[in-house]
């Protein structure tokens, strides 16, 4: 028997999306992610998020409004080009 996969909804553009940034605890990192989101249409400021046990990665949250799935991509790729982040969820 095979089973269905319930179907996923088709987003719906534009749309406001939040994103997770986990980074390197590094001087500066923060001002690299923010020069980065100006190219973007941020609703939210950057927010601090938690930190490792030892202090040594650091999570940061952004909600931004994005036009397109492409848009989207973009905004994950140029995030993780920024020296020390190590993942956009």
């Amino acid at each position: 028997m095979s089973e269905r996969l319930p179907s996923v909804p088709k987003l719906q553009f534009p749309i406001i999306c939040h994103y997770r940034i986990i980074a390197v605890n590094r001087n500066e990192i923060s001002v690299d992610i923010e020069s980065v989101l100006k190219k973007f249409e941020v609703k939210t400021k950057l927010q601090d998020g938690n930190k490792s046990n030892k202090s040594n990665y650091l999570s940061f949250g952004v909600d931004i409004n994005v036009k397109s799935k492409e848009e989207m991509c973009k905004v994950n790729s140029d995030l993780l080009n920024v020296e020390g982040v190590k993942m956009v969820l």
